[in-house]
This record gives C-alpha cells, structure tokens and sequence, in this order.
C-alpha cells in the first residue's frame, strides 16, 4: 500500500522500513543509529545523512529530517530520543562549499509536533579549531560526550555549555572509541570503555573518577550498558594463530561487569566457532535480566544468542537466514519483544525476540536489486538480487508471481530475462566460471568456465566472453554452451555487444577499444585521458570508469567516472560522459560533487539516456539536456533498464525496491 510517485506504475518490495541511504554511522554508537521511544510505538533510523522516524505496526514513515545529499542544506546525522519526552536530539551536518566547509551544530526535535523546539548552542572546551563533536548524549538530555584524538573525552550539558574534561580515559588506538562510551539511564555516570578493556565511571556533575576495573584485555568489538546502570558488558576477538585467512578470529568470552564493586560479575563462555569473520553486537533486554549478542559471522550467518544475567545460562540462540543482513545497528522494544536490527543497505528487519520469527516482509528482495528484465510479453518483471534470489512480478500490481534461489550474488539477466548468469570466481584467481539458468525456473542450462569478462549479446541468446588463457574473445550461445566464433582480441574488459552484433567494445583502464565479429580485427582505440575523462595523477593515483552503456546502433557510449578522492578536482567527484563511440569525441559532460551515477543505460532507440544514482534521471543522449527526474528509491539506484519498445523503465534500488515507469511520452 505504498503511495507511488509520478509516471510510476508499480512498486516492486516496499519503502516501509527503508531507511535513506545506510544506517549507522562511523564513530557513533548503535544506539544513535536505531531507537525505539518510550511507547515502543516508533522507530528512528539515523545514518547517510538522513534521520526517519517509523510507525512501528505498519512500518511507514512518519517523518525525515535531513536529506542524503552530501551538497543538501542540511543532513541529519544523529538521532538520539529523550526518556518521557517526544523529542530528539539532532546532529546535522551542513555543506557550505569546497571553501567554508561542514557546519555542524546540535538542536532539539519535537516529534508530535514535527518542529525543531530548542538550539544547541556548542562551545568548544578550549581554543583549538579541531575538536569532535558530541556523539553520546544523556537519554534525559542533561549532558553529551565526545572522544576527543588525543583519548580525553568532553563533557558538555545539555544546552552545549563545557562542563568537565576526563583526562585520557580512551586508550589509542580506538576507531569507533564513541561506541565504547554510554551515560546510565538517569545521566547521572558516563562509564567509557577502551581499547585495552579498561572499563571506568565518571560523575557527569563533577567529572571525577568513581571505579577503574578491567584492562590488559583484548580490543573490545562490542560493548553495552544496562538499563539500570548497574553491568557493563563486553565482548572481543581473539586472534586464530596459524590460520591461513589474513586477520582470523573468532569471539572471546563475553563479560559482564558490576559498575559499581567493579568485579566481574560474569563471563560467558562463547564455545567453539567455526566461522573467522564477525560483527558483534550487545545490548541488555529492558528488564536488565538478560543479554542479547548478535554475531553476525559472515553474510549468510547471522545469529541471535540470549543468555540470564543472573546466572550466564543460555536462554535461547536462533539465526536469521539469508544472506547479506550487513548489520549495522540493532534495539530492542521496552516491552522486551522485538528486535530490530538496520543494515547498511538501510533495510530495517523486526524479529520476535524470543522465537527469531521475522515480522516484516519476506517475499521482497532483502539485499540491492543487480539486473533486472522486462520479460518478452511486457507483462512481467524480472529482478535478481544480491539476496541471492531470482524472483518474477506483476507489473501492473507488483504483486509477486515466483522466485527461486541463484548460485551467489554477481547475477545478470539477459534483456528478456530468459535466462540468468551467475558468475563465481573461484578462489583468489580473475578468472569466472558461469552458470547459465532460465530465467523463469532457474533450470540449469550450461556452464561457461575460464572467463575473464562478459557482455550478453544483442539477441539475448549469445555470450561474447574474452577468454583468461588465450585471450581470445569467443561467442557462445547460453542455451548450449556452443561456441560460434572466435579470434584473439587485447586485454581488457568486455563491456558491450553492438550494432546488430556486429561490434565488440573493450576497456581497459585507458582506452575503449571495437572489434568487427565478422572479420576479427580492430575497427578503432582511443584514450580516455586523451579525451580529458580520466586523470592519470601519478602510479597511485588514477581515475576510473565505473560503468559504461552503448546505443544499440553502436553510434554512442555513456561512461560514469569515478575520481580518485586523493586527486584534486573534488568538487567534481562523480561524472558523466557522453561520446562517440568510434572516436570518443565527447558531446556533453555532467558532473557533480553530489549525485552519484551509478548505472547508465540507453533506450532501444538511442535517443534517451538513463541515469541512475542518488535520484533517477532521463537525459537527451544527444545534447545532454534533462528530460525527466523520476524516484522514490530510498538509496542508490544501481540498476537501470528500459523494455524493449522504449515505453516502460525499470530501475532497481539498493533498497532492495523495484519501480516501473511509464516513460513513453518522454522524447528530445
């Protein structure tokens, strides 16, 4: 029941829970990241410069503050709720231009109302230029911290007056060291933890030391305080000696501390661990009579253990399937229920705490949409997604009609969805092994190995792949595996097949090459930094082409250019091209700070471009003038497709969405 935008025809997954770009943020705890309020009635998502305040049955939107633009007037960076109030405390970040820089400041929000209440007035504690800003702040709003570089930790009250500086309580080196840090329910104690498991609490009103305990411990990977401020908990990783993945180790004990005697009041075995990779994350049940740690261990092992802090018994353990969570910030419900846990994708997943059953839906990509097909009638979608899912719609509903599972996550669907490739690559080499499945069953049909690149051929039904140990670009029909035709080529990466298959483009990290399928020579080369589209600054220091489309007459090639962000020039950090494909004369240029131009695609006809990034755009291809703005995409839009009679456009969202538009009146 999502409302739908402007020439969209249907919505494929929801917006309800979709956060505006990723949530969580470096150097800010979970806790700033995904909130419930007092009621247990809404939920704030904070990160990627936006903050969301979410109707918790139904999963909708009740309000955003900020925007993800990087160049918008204003980004909500921080969202902290305060106990018994209807409000938030706000940290929003503001770009002025490459010379005056991000002002920064700090304000109440009242969330009934919808409507900034009170100014934060911060000053710093002394007068140096360079000090950070709050990232922990009382639940009662009386006080806020800050992990200054030097270890001290900055204490303000809560209208931004400085009030005491705890001398050097953060070890270096801490990366997250404002994660390590919590004031108790009654911002009466802030108790910091840091690198070296030294746990202390601190008299907010006085600033001095209460109780030092811990240290000459591992780094701690996650930390928490209860309710009642009573127990810290913690957890770390210890190295796996003489494993052959580079940075291995599995979880330590997890430990829970008295903050006031400062003994260890107990420590939890974690038992034997089979996975070297993990995302820890702790937090107490409302009650404080139990301890909940989520271990993410890689992308499809995400698992949920509860244990009694009275006595350190394992109450339950469950594990959420699918791949990809990506978590970054978890809470629990007061009524000690839910679980919510927010992805960097943005998703944001409701779980019955006790029994791990998921609340939100299902039947929706749980990962970023990779491809995407109008299918021959026009009556279905197809999309797969880094969920490892294949799944087909209604496009006049965006009702669900199928899905089945892919072999991973790099899957393409040729441009009728016939047929899906998912290409593996196994273990440290650059070369893939295909699998080639029906679109509709996942039926496997062939498998292509010792490929370097690939583009689908201009029929759907062939291949055209540059071969790792020849080198020699091949056709290859999918249905069979059957090879066509074949002749030695130049390194590079295949990026297109064109002019009725007649053309092969290659890129390499300099020039966009053409090759004749019939005769097998080279029809043109030219170079990107000649025509000014990549910076060579030095070894180190390069430009890239990120993606790259070409018209189906084989006449233009749209490339999105990344500049390296150590270069100079950063005020056009993202671009777009508009060239000649046989010369690589550019007819136009975008750029922007801002935007992000993630996928490019034609229309059948040539004369359209889309463009997806930030928003969804439609550009003349000839003069570069903009036709169209289309979206509702909560993040990226990395997918792009138009169908087959230029009528309709798909795109795909890291948000997980899917939208169809109707774009038939859109012309130069």
């Amino acid at each position: 029941n999502d409302p739908l935008p402007p020439r969209a025809i249907a919505r494929m997954g929801t917006v309800g829970f979709r956060h505006r770009g990723a949530i969580g943020h470096p150097g800010h705890g979970p806790e700033g990241s995904l909130s419930y309020d007092d009621a247990g009635k809404l939920l704030i998502s904070s990160g990627f410069g936006s903050t969301s305040i979410w109707d918790v049955e139904s999963g909708r939107e009740r309000a955003s503050l900020g925007g993800q633009n990087w160049a918008a007037n204003e980004n909500a960076y921080v969202a902290q709720p305060l106990t018994g109030v209807k409000e938030l405390i706000i940290q929003a970040h503001s770009f002025l231009g490459r010379d005056t820089g991000v002002v920064v400041r700090e304000y109440v929000w009242n969330i009934a109302e919808s409507r900034e209440v009170r100014k934060i007035n911060l000053v710093g504690h002394d007068e140096s230029k360079q000090w950070r800003r709050p990232a922990v702040f009382s639940p009662v709003g009386n006080a806020m911290a800050a992990v200054q570089e030097n270890g001290d930790i900055w204490l303000w009250d809560g209208s931004g007056k400085p009030t005491h500086v705890l001398a050097g309580p953060m070890a270096k080196p801490l990366w997250v060291i404002d994660v390590m840090s919590a004031f108790t329910r009654d911002g009466k104690a802030l108790v910091s933890c840091d690198g070296s498991h030294q746990i202390k609490t601190w008299d907010v009103a006085t600033g001095k030391l209460l109780q030092s305990f811990g240290g000459q411990l591992a780094r701690p990977e996650a930390f928490a305080l209860s309710p009642d401020g009573k127990h810290a908990a913690t957890i770390a990783l210890k190295s796996v000696e003489g494993a052959a993945l580079v940075g291995a180790a599995v979880p330590d004990s997890v430990r829970v501390w008295d903050v006031t005697s400062g003994k260890l009041a107990l420590e939890i075995p974690w038992g034997d661990e089979s996975q070297m990779r993990h995302r820890l994350f702790l937090t107490f049940s409302p009650d404080n009579r139990s301890l909940i740690a989520v271990n993410e261990a890689t992308p499809g092992d995400l698992r949920v253990r509860r244990w009694s802090t009275s006595d350190g018994k394992l109450i339950r353990e469950w594990s959420v399937g699918g791949p990809l969570i990506q978590t970054s910030a978890i809470a629990i419900d007061p009524a000690g229920k839910s679980l919510a846990i927010g992805t960097i994708l943005g998703l944001i997943r409701v779980f019955e705490l006790e029994t791990g059953k998921e609340r939100t839906p299902t039947d929706i990509h749980l990962a970023s949409v990779s491809s995407l097909a109008f299918c021959r009638d026009n009556g279905e979608l197809r999309s797969a997604g880094y969920d490892f899912t294949v799944r087909t719609w209604d496009i006049a509903t965006g009702r669900p009609l199928g899905v089945w599972r892919s072999d991973g996550a790099a899957c393409q669907l040729t441009p009728d969805g016939d047929f899906l490739l998912n290409a593996v690559q196994p273990g440290k080499t650059d070369t893939l092994n295909i699998k080639v499945r029906e679109g509709k069953t996942g039926k496997l049909r062939t498998e292509i190995n010792g490929v370097k690149s690939y583009a689908i051929g201009h029929d759907g039904k062939t291949i055209w792949i540059l071969e790792t140990e020849t080198g020699n670009l091949k056709q290859i029909v999918l249905d069979s595996g059957a090879s066509r035709r074949s002749f030695k080529a130049e390194p590079g990466r295949v990026i297109a097949v064109t002019d009725n298959g007649r053309l092969v483009v290659i890129a390499d990290d300099k020039r966009i090459l053409g090759w004749d399928t019939s005769t097998g020579k080279k029809r043109f080369e030219w170079s990107m930094i000649e025509q000014k589209m990549l910076r060579e600054i030095s070894n180190e220091l390069r430009d890239r082409m990120h993606v790259a489309a070409v018209s189906s007459d084989g006449r233009l090639i749209a490339m999105s250019v990344l500049r390296d962000l150590r270069g100079p020039s950063q005020d056009e950090m993202n671009n777009v091209f508009m060239c000649e494909l046989a010369t690589g004369k550019v007819l136009w240029h975008k750029k922007s700070l801002d935007e992000s131009f993630g996928c490019v695609a034609f229309r059948p006809d040539g004369k359209v471009l889309a463009v997806g990034g930030r928003k969804l755009s439609l550009y003349d291809s000839m003069s570069g003038k903009q036709l169209a703005e289309l979206g509702d995409h909560r993040n990226l839009v990395n997918e792009v497709t138009f169908s087959a009679d230029g009528k309709r456009l798909a795109s795909g969202g890291v948000d997980g969405t899917a939208m169809v538009w109707d774009v038939a009146d859109i012309s130069p």
